[in-house]
Parts: C-alpha cells; sequence; structure tokens
C-alpha cells in the first residue's frame, strides 16, 4: 500500500473521533506495507484517560501481533504524541512515527471552534433569568450527541445545534429551521436530525429562550419568537434558501418571512407516530416553577391541551420541499 493511503487512514480514523464528539485525532500502525491497527481518541466514551488514538491502536497492534513488541512497525498518527503515548511508542519499539501534517489545518480549526465556544459560555448569566443545570440534560445526551452550540441575544445564551455534511466536502444549500413547540426543546427532533443531514440538509435546531437549554427569565416580558428572529440574523441564514419547519406556534407572517421562505407545520406532516410521554424529558429542562415563567406565558388561548397532545410526536420524514440537489 502507498504511504497516502496510511495518511488517509489515519485522518479517516481522526474523522471518526469528531462525529463521535472525541478530540480528532488518528493513528494507525503498519507492518510490511499493511496496516494492521487503528485507533482514534476514545477517552470520553470509554471513560478512559488513557483512550488516546496511539495508545488504542498500538493496543490492537499487540493483539493483531500476539507481541507486546512492535518491532519493524510504524505509526501515523494525525497530532503529535503526548509524553503518555511518547511513552507508550518506546516501549513497543514502533520503529517510526510519521505526524500526518495534512490534517493540522483541520485540528486547529477544531481546537478554536472549542475556544470559542468556552468564551461563549463563561459569559454571565443576566439577573433576571435562570440556566438550568448541564447535569438535567445528562440522561438524555446518548439520544442528543450533537455538539452544543450558544449564541447570546439581548444578554440571554440560546442554545441550539447546527449538523450538516457539508464539512464532507458536500455543499449544503438547503437550510432547515426546526423551532420545538409550546411545551417542547430540541430533543423533539431527536429522530429526524440525522436522516435529514444524510438526505443533504443543513439542520438548525434551537431551544427558544425560556426553553430547553436556552437561559429563562424569571418573568415573562419577552417574546422567544422575536428573539429567534434576531438569533437567525446572527448565524446569517439565507430566508431565500431556509425552510422552516414549526409546531404549534402562531408566527404572523411579518416574523415569518425574514427567517424563511417557506414554513411547514408539524402537525400537517404525514408519517409520524405518536411516543408514550417522554416524562423526564419534558420536565428536565425546567426543575422548578422558577424556570416556568415563559413557559407559563405562552400556555393562551386554549393551546395548552393541542400542545399537549403533540408535543412528543416523532416525526419520521422530511418536510415537503425537495432536498438540495
Amino acid at each position: 500500500m502507498p504511504i497516502s493511503e496510511f495518511i488517509q487512514a489515519a485522518i479517516a480514523q481522526a474523522e471518526a473521533a469528531a462525529r463521535a464528539g472525541e478530540v480528532p485525532v488518528g493513528a494507525v500502525v503498519v507492518k510490511d506495507g499493511q496496516i494492521i491497527a487503528t485507533g482514534h481518541n476514545a477517552p470520553i466514551s470509554t471513560h478512559d484517560p488513557t483512550a488516546h488514538a496511539e495508545i488504542v491502536a498500538l493496543r490492537a497492534a499487540g493483539k493483531a501481533l500476539q507481541n507486546y513488541r512492535l518491532d519493524d512497525c510504524d505509526l501515523y498518527v494525525t497530532l503529535t504524541p503526548c509524553p503518555m503515548c511518547s511513552g507508550a511508542i518506546q516501549h513497543a519499539r514502533i520503529r517510526r512515527v510519521v505526524v500526518v501534517e495534512e490534517y493540522l489545518a483541520e485540528l486547529q480549526q477544531f481546537f478554536q471552534t472549542k475556544r470559542q465556544l468556552q468564551t461563549q459560555t463563561r459569559q454571565p448569566l443576566r439577573e433576571d433569568a435562570l440556566r438550568t443545570p448541564d447535569k438535567c440534560f445528562a440522561p438524555f445526551a446518548a439520544e442528543c450527541p450533537w455538539t452544543s452550540r450558544y449564541h447570546y441575544v439581548e444578554g440571554l445564551r440560546m442554545h441550539y445545534w447546527d449538523e450538516s455534511n457539508a464539512c464532507d466536502g458536500n455543499p449544503v444549500q438547503k437550510v432547515l429551521l426546526a423551532v420545538h413547540g409550546r411545551m417542547g426543546w430540541g430533543y423533539q427532533f431527536r429522530a429526524v436530525i440525522a436522516p435529514l443531514v444524510q438526505a443533504g440538509w443543513r439542520v438548525v435546531v434551537p431551544d427558544l429562550i425560556g426553553f430547553g437549554r436556552s437561559d429563562k427569565p424569571k418573568k415573562h416580558t419577552i417574546n422567544p419568537l422575536t428573539l429567534l428572529h434576531e438569533w437567525a440574523k446572527a448565524l446569517h441564514l439565507s430566508p431565500q434558501h431556509t425552510t422552516l419547519w414549526v409546531q404549534d406556534w402562531d408566527i404572523p407572517a411579518d416574523l415569518a418571512a425574514p427567517l424563511a421562505a417557506t414554513v411547514v407545520r408539524l402537525e400537517d406532516m404525514p408519517h409520524r407516530h405518536a411516543v408514550p410521554p417522554q416524562t423526564p424529558a419534558y420536565q428536565a429542562p425546567f426543575p422548578d416553577k422558577g424556570h416556568r415563567a415563559v413557559w407559563n406565558g405562552v400556555q393562551v388561548a386554549g393551546k395548552k391541551e393541542r400542545a399537549n397532545a403533540v408535543v412528543w410526536e416523532v416525526f419520521i420524514s422530511p418536510p415537503t420541499p425537495s432536498k438540495p440537489a
């Protein structure tokens, strides 16, 4: 096998780590011109502080050769090994280490994004607002593996997911802005995000202010839909390329128009089925009554019962507009 294939294999492992929510580092072990073992970072998913890509690959190579000495083996890795991994490489008698420079730009972008998110999340909480602790959402992490992103609107932190396959070289032309119901949060869309991304959509799922992981004003003095508009402008979502997928909100035309060219209501969608009430998920954003000010304020005009009836339906088909070319 040519060296370029070893490099691409290491990069593929790094990309697998990124998809799993790990730091994107990948490694492969090569002997006699063949890949005998692969590995990527997995300390988060395995709860193992030693599960770096190099260690994972070395362990797999040892099993493949039935020997803890990896003589005449080369290691291709997408990041310069840390002291722990360097020690393991020496003990394993690895002949040569090749750092894949072709992936360094992606790593730099990854760490830059992480620093930006950390800076955003350090912004102080407004005195007139509450923030649901992350531990309240921990039971649902496996169902919602996407990266949490935040943007501040009028000093209130707004949470959202933003998923697409554009990073794989596929241009995304259509955006789906999926807005949860009056009594829900982004968790409602957990069953459809991955299929829609695979179908070519960029799927953006915000938690409106007062809901989900977003900040919750202590008094119902804001319109969460108005703040949604401000947030969408800050993200530079292009209305002509955006479809608004919304449930049970009465969005005025003058507010919907700047958000999207097309509006699709969830209750009008085919191929949906009701699921048993997900009480823990439903209650997670609201650990006490103080967090419910906006939630209580939108339960008007007889909407409460209808919202309760449909809020936990799972929709398994994309909206009617065709997918991007």
